[in-house]
């Protein structure tokens, strides 16, 4: 199956089951390591030289970038269909993993006098981030592919860090929105 005008560079033979279950679960990897880079310096808080703010810019966001463009790599091979296939399944499994690690810090905190919010009004808040997490991978994977289609690995690196990094501002916006306010009951005089 061909896409319909596409370059000839695009038309694959590439995209059964296990092509996009690769395209997909590579992207993902890497996403684990940066997350697990990530929980490794929020615990030690130091990491050789660096704190753990600098160890995140420094470490944990170009691994975390790194994600589209594995994905564009891998998805250039493939369809555009199957293509758009695998970066819904990315979007999905990443977003579902965020959303619930999101949900769960959220609803975990130890107060005092009790947690303002219940577990079921963080739920929705959580889906919506874990689903920006996950489609700033996605997007800028897709991104990345079509600007590399004609065979330039520099435009996907290139297309693809920079939607990358422009979903993680958008995330972190949106996530503010949410999640900003009082976590804690207070006590009433």
């Amino acid at each position: 199956m061909t896409d319909v005008g596409a370059a000839p560079a695009e038309v694959s033979s590439h995209g059964g089951l296990r092509d996009i279950v690769v395209a997909v679960l590579a992207p993902v990897a890497v996403a684990a390591v940066s997350w697990v880079l990530w929980r490794i310096s929020d615990t030690l808080l130091y990491v050789g030289l660096l704190d753990r703010a600098q160890f995140a810019w420094g470490v944990v966001i170009p691994i975390w970038l790194a994600v589209p463009v594995v994905a564009a790599f891998l998805w250039r091979r493939l369809t555009r269909p199957h293509a758009i296939e695998a970066a819904v399944a990315l979007n999905v499994v990443i977003g579902a993993v965020a959303a619930w690690l999101l949900w769960r810090a959220t609803t975990a905190i130890d107060c005092q006098f009790g947690p303002a919010y219940g577990p079921e009004a963080r739920a929705p808040q959580a889906i919506v981030v874990g689903a920006l997490i996950g489609l700033g991978p996605a997007l800028g994977g897709l991104v990345g592919r079509r600007l590399g289609i004609r065979g330039r690995a520099w435009r996907i690196v290139i297309g693809a860090v920079a939607v990358g990094f422009a979903m993680i501002w958008v995330t972190i916006l949106v996530a503010a929105g949410f999640l900003a306010g009082p976590g804690c009951n207070r006590p009433t005089i």
